[in-house]
């Protein structure tokens, strides 16, 4: 039991979840089809911004999240328009009139933004941990002292047209791009250090995590690179191919560790920066079905699912075990009309999957079968009070696999001889911890 516990802590919290609060409703839908954002919390949860309303969602369900009049402990405002989980765990959400923070009790606490403007833009962090706000014309740091985000940046918006970004570098260093103007910062004094002027007007910017600063002006792409302080040729794949050639980019995310998403007016495109290859979302080779609808925003969360979200179809997500499923026919063939809520590897590379509509199945990796773990088999170690109804799967480092289920019971498997085995059933008792 005593080499149990930390394993058992960890699913306890993934499946305590916090009481109803006067601001929050439960919902088999998102509140609003148009997606503004979307955040990952400690616990697995992909929150989603949207113009009416933030959605925690469960895999099972959304809980909805709106201001409401007289309560301080709700949101600030209804519509999202960004959020950041920091390297502290702590979930930002910014709106059009200031910052929440989430905190305990499933509540918001409205942080005080001493700017101008309460219009938040972006929320970023640097490799060192500060938070800063992108306020349109001022940018802000968090103080935690004051608990406040105060002025660090007032003469942000050196081009007046209300379309500067901020960036942080590898090396720490600040990077703003407005409509014709590169700026770096200082990032203790916040003094301008460099800048740098782009003729042709920037409507979209976007920093690769190794510094490169990809500039988009109507049709033209134009790479800036930050640590040589100078622009670098285009890659010829993406300056020559036919379609991408006539489209204005307008949304760019990592894919992979060597690819990147390109969204543009006709569509999504994936550029291999390894291979130097582009390929659009009707070519063969593109990795995933693209949404029939216009793509707004990206997100890649723990599990390498990936979001994207429009702004009149909500969204949809691209699952990481699709990409298994497919290439395995058998695997494809098996599940093809049923919805998987979780997936899991083993330390032999079995796969674990989970489905409402066939319970827990094991595709043992030696055979390539696929075979059903009877979870009301468990009842003689659980004393009869059992239920069939599997939410989670987990695989520990020591060979084991952590099936969480309804009515806070949680089994521990192993799979050996070609079958599932118990070899121990706890209860956690959430009413009493929670």
């Amino acid at each position: 039991m005593k080499n149990a516990l930390p394993t058992l802590l960890f699913l306890w919290a993934l499946l305590c979840a916090p009481l109803p609060a006067k601001a929050r409703t439960i919902s088999t839908d998102v509140s609003n089809q148009t997606v503004t954002s979307f955040a990952e919390d400690d616990l697995g949860h992909v929150w989603i911004g949207t113009m009416r309303g933030l959605n925690k969602y469960t895999s099972r369900e959304f809980h909805q999240y709106f201001k409401t009049p007289d309560d301080s402990l709700s949101l600030g405002h209804d519509q999202i328009s960004c959020m950041l989980r920091d390297s502290r765990g702590r979930l930002w959400v910014g709106t059009r009139n200031g910052i929440n923070l989430y905190v305990e009790n499933d509540t918001f606490s409205r942080v005080t933004v001493e700017s101008s403007s309460q219009y938040v833009v972006q929320i970023v962090e640097d490799g060192s941990g500060r938070v800063f706000a992108n306020m349109v014309n001022e940018l802000c740091v968090w103080d935690e002292a004051s608990g406040h985000f105060r002025v660090a940046i007032r003469d942000f918006d050196a081009d007046r047209l209300y379309n500067t970004r901020v960036f942080a570098d590898p090396a720490g260093k600040l990077w703003t791009m407005g409509a014709h103007t590169i700026r770096r910062w200082d990032p203790v004094s916040f003094r301008l250090e460099n800048e740098w002027k782009v003729d042709d007007a920037v409507h979209y910017s976007w920093m690769q995590p190794g510094g490169l600063l990809w500039l988009v002006s109507g049709e033209r792409l134009s790479i800036f690179d930050t640590r040589l302080g100078a622009f670098i040729p285009v890659c010829p794949s993406i300056e020559r191919h036919p379609t991408l050639l006539k489209s204005v980019i307008t949304l760019i995310a990592p894919y992979s560790e060597s690819s990147l998403l390109i969204n543009s007016t006709t569509g999504l495109f994936l550029y291999d920066f390894d291979r130097r290859t582009v390929t659009s979302a009707s070519e063969d080779g593109f990795p995933f079905t693209a949404p029939e609808f216009a793509v707004t925003t990206i997100f890649s969360d723990s599990q390498k699912n990936l979001w994207l979200g429009s702004s009149d179809h909500g969204f949809k997500v691209i699952y990481s075990y699709e990409k298994r499923f497919n290439s395995n026919s058998y695997l494809h063939s098996y599940f093809e009309d049923h919805s998987v809520t979780a997936i899991e590897s083993d330390s032999d590379g079995n796969l674990w999957v989970v489905s409402p509509e066939t319970g827990v199945s094991v595709y043992e990796a030696g055979s390539r079968t696929i075979m059903s773990v009877d979870t009301s088999s468990f009842s003689g170690m659980t004393g009869g009070h059992v239920k069939n109804r599997i939410m989670g799967v987990f695989a520990d480092n020591d060979g084991f696999v952590w099936l969480i289920a309804e009515w806070n019971m949680v089994f521990k498997c192993r799979f050996a001889n070609g079958r599932a085995v118990l070899e121990r059933a706890f209860w956690l008792p959430i009413q009493i911890m929670c």
